[in-house]
Parts: C-alpha cells; structure tokens; sequence
C-alpha cells in the first residue's frame, strides 16, 4: 500500500471512530489549531459543507452561543445541533442578504468547495476558480472588520491572481497545505486574517 493512501485510510478510520462523517476534518482542525481562525461566539460561515465534519467541528468551537451556518446544494449526513443553521442551496447562487438573515456579520468565512472532477483540468480549474471568487465576494460582504477566511484552491492558472485579490482584503495571508493532504494533489488552501486591516 502506498504512502499516501495508507494516510488516507488511517484518516478516514480516525474521522470514523470520532463520529465524523469525512476525514476533512482533520484539515479544518490542523489549519484552526496553527492559524487560530475560529473562537468562542464567532458566527461562522461554511460553504461547501456535506456532508458536515467542518460543521461538527465548527459547532463545537465556537459553543452554543456561537452560530455556524453551513451551504451546500448537497444533503449533510449529521444532525443540525442546535447552533447549526444549514442552507440547502447552490453556494453559486446563494445571496449575501439570505446569510444576513442569519447573523448580520461573520467572524470567519470557510470554503471546503470543490467541483466535481471530470478528469479535464481545464475545465475542473475554470470551476474552481469561479467558486473561489464567489466565496471571496461572500467574505467582502459578510466579514466583520478583522475577520478570518479559508478557501481551498487547485494549483492553477487562476491561483497566483486570485491570492494576490486575497492579499489586498487582509492584512495576513498565506497559501497552506496539510499534512494529510496527498503530495501528488493539486489541492491547496488560502488562509487569510484581518479582513479590512
């Protein structure tokens, strides 16, 4: 068995025993445990969220005075606790005055969002590129002054001019991939702080 996968499956199985529906998890908490993203009370935004690990960990983090709100046109596979609002949607058409229904400001904005792969990189790349402007754009219009974002990239033709739109909204940001990341993907994260600083 290869390195990679055995990495994988021992994720997988980890994610399993803690309750978790996906390993990604483990990529929320590596990148929240060295970044300091989310806290206590934050209301959190999370796109792209079934079938619901990044939710799970959310809703423990920020607490039940907290608000996590998760989108996805996809079903999510946990039970909403009770600071859990799901938005069963199409994040490409989702509206910022929908999501201020919910809290008028966001402390973070997180996208695990990813397009189903068709094999043509072109193509994969075009769509993930356009998921990642929305999520920015959601972020302009819903971070409170000094707030966090996440948004997971493909190594691209769009990546370098899209982390140069990132660097000009916060005062931190940096590209990052996590350990349990395979080495041969493409798949990466921008992480960013201080919205508007």
């Amino acid at each position: 068995m290869r390195l990679n996968e055995s990495r994988r499956n021992y994720y997988t199985q980890k994610a399993k025993e803690k309750n978790f529906p996906a390993r990604s998890v483990f990529k929320l908490a590596e990148m929240d445990k060295k970044y300091s993203l989310v806290k206590k009370d934050d209301a959190v935004l999370d796109l792209g969220c079934a079938p619901g690990s990044w939710l799970m960990y959310l809703s423990e983090k920020v607490g039940p005075s907290g608000k996590v709100v998760g989108v996805d046109f996809q079903d999510i596979n946990i039970d909403p606790r009770g600071n859990i609002i799901f938005l069963k949607q199409d994040v490409l058409e989702v509206k910022p005055a929908d999501l201020k229904k919910v809290s008028p400001f966001y402390q973070a904005v997180l996208s695990d969002l990813s397009p189903r792969l068709t094999g043509l990189a072109d193509k994969d790349d075009a769509v993930m590129a356009e998921y990642c402007q929305k999520t920015l754009c959601l972020a302009e219009a819903l971070l409170a002054r000094g707030g966090n974002f996440v948004c997971k990239m493909f190594e691209s033709e769009f990546s370098a001019g899209f982390f140069q739109a990132v660097k000009e909204r916060f005062s931190f940001a940096k590209r990052y991939r996590t350990r349990i990341t395979p080495k041969r993907s493409r798949e990466f994260y921008f992480i960013a702080k201080g919205f508007g600083c």
